[in-house]
Parts: C-alpha cells; structure tokens; sequence
C-alpha cells in the first residue's frame, strides 16, 4: 500500500480503492486514500473516511473512532427509517369480529310492594308511574249561525219640553225594543226649546235584529237626556246577518267520543314510555284515563270550520 501510494505520488496521480474485502479497505483507510465498494461509488473527497449510502445519496462520516462512526451511522439508519414510517402512506383497519344475536322470551310477574327480585319465582317488585298530556282534538263545525253584519238606521224626532236650547252629542246613547238595544247619534243635534229637532240614529251591533218597527226607539241610556222626547217616525233598516258555521251539540258528542278513544290508543301508551325515559313499562299494564276539557267554542258560537276541545 506505501508503494502503491509513492507510485501515485511520483506520477501525479490520484488513487482510490474499490474493493469488497474488509481487510483491504481498512487498509487503505488507515492510508487515507477513498474506499468504495465499486469504482462508480468512489468519494474522491472521502480521503480514508467512512461513505454511508442511502440510495443515491451517500454521506462522509466524521474522522473519529470506529464505534462513534458505527453509532452515526446507525443514527442515519434510524432517522431515515423514521421518515420512512411517518412520510409513507397510511391508512386505518378496522376489524369487526364475527357475532352472534341470542334472544329469549323471559315471563315474569310484577308485584308491588315486594321488596326485592325473587328469581326463582320469576317476580319483579314494581310500582305505578304514571304520566300527564294535553292533546287538542278537532272536529268540523257541522252547525249555523246567523251573524250580523249590517248596521241598522232610523231616523229619530227629539222634542225640547224646557225654555233652552239643548245639544245632544254623537254617540249618545239610544234604547229601543224591548230589549232595550243600543243605538247611537251618528252625529251632534241642537234641539230648540219648545220644540222639536230630526237626527239619525245607527245601531252598535250590526244585525237584523236591530230592524225595529216604528215609535220603539224611545229612551234614553244617560239619565240627563231623559227630560227629552225621542221616538222613531219610521222603522230601522238596515241590519242584515249572514249564516256563519257553528259548532252544534252533535259537534260537542263527537268530540268526546274522539277524547274516550284515546284510551285504546297505542299512541298514548308510546307517550307514557317517553315520559317515563328510565322506567320500564311492562307490556299490556299501561292503561289510559281521558277527562275531558270544556268545549270551545261554545255551541251556537260562530267559529272557523273546526271545533276544538
């Protein structure tokens, strides 16, 4: 190897060695002249230092001693491994074992009031839970009812018994019939002393029942305008109802007979498990008990075309 090495400083040249033999190789390191396996991996830069190759890659370990070199390298190993490991793909596994579904039909008996399960027996202890709702149940108005919906007028005479003149505002009120329906001045009316004045009257509530007959709109509501005279020379005309829809006792019947079905309705009993979350409702124990509310609206009351409970 010293010749080798004399030889090539004689001539000029450079050297390296390429061989797979361990001995000569560290030979020729401890010479300083590059070490490869094949001609084509020669460092020329390496000068007796140990190349580490990674694929196409190769690195010059450090000029320290053989275990230091070993440790670099197997550090270069692993953190090339590492990025192998976590820059690879991945992807995630998922494996079901095989199962098997096992039912049995178990028949016990519940007991209230027992104090613990007896097992032998097949008895539960048990207790009653019970649960409250509020359903609106509807049915259609099948009933008539008239409504008013024209505003009846007559015209009215006012007579001044006193020596002064009187003003009677609008919207005093009027009475008239025997069932003393209201009217009122659709507007102000000086009425003479001694003497008599015309006006106009309009009824509050719209209808044909306010279409009274003649001299029958004759009082008065306020108590201070009742020294004066009023009348009506002609009929109130005017009023006008329509048939609107009306719950009827036939409305009302049904819908209790649609509130006692509820008691047969698996519907309710689904509800009373749903209130009852941690409870467990044994099978044809749970029983439903309707009371029912008032109706509305009430019966000949004009409604939309349902009637409500």
């Amino acid at each position: 190897m010293r010749r080798l090495i004399r030889h090539a400083e004689e001539t000029g040249r450079v050297i390296a060695i390429a061989t797979r033999s361990r001995a000569l190789a560290g030979r020729a390191r401890q010479a300083g002249l590059p070490v490869a396996r094949r001609p084509h991996q020669v460092r020329w830069d390496a000068g007796g230092k140990y190349v580490v190759r990674l694929g196409p890659l190769s690195f010059v370990a450090p000029a320290v001693g053989r275990f230091v070199q070993v440790a670099v390298i197997a550090g270069i190993a692993a953190a090339a491994l590492f990025l192998l490991l976590t820059m690879a793909p991945s992807g995630t596994v998922v494996a079901y074992p095989p199962s098997e579904t096992l039912a049995e039909t178990v028949t016990v008996t519940v007991v209230r009031d027992l104090a613990a399960p007896d097992v032998e027996a097949g008895r539960l202890p048990a207790v009653a839970v019970s649960a409250t709702r509020s359903y609106t149940l509807a049915v259609p108005a099948t009933g008539s009812v008239r409504v008013g919906v024209g505003y009846a007028r007559a015209p009215v005479a006012i007579t001044n018994p006193t020596g002064a003149d009187v003003v009677v505002t609008a919207g005093t009120a009027l009475l008239g019939g025997p069932d003393f329906l209201d009217f009122e001045l659709e507007s102000d009316v000086t009425v003479p002393r001694n003497g008599t004045a015309a006006a106009t009257v309009i009824a509050r509530q719209p209808g044909e029942r306010h279409n009274l007959p003649a001299n029958t709109i004759t009082g008065w509501f306020e108590e201070r305008y009742r020294f004066l005279a009023v009348t009506n020379p002609e009929p109130a005309a005017g009023g006008t109802s329509e048939p609107r829809p009306s719950p009827s006792e036939a409305d009302v019947i049904a819908v209790r007979q649609l509130a006692a079905s509820l008691a047969d309705s698996d519907e309710v009993r689904a509800d009373l498990a749903a209130a009852r979350p941690h409870d467990a409702v044994f099978l044809r124990t749970a029983t439903a008990k309707a009371t029912l509310g008032t109706p509305r609206p009430p019966i000949g009351t004009p409604s939309p075309s349902s009637s409500s409970m």
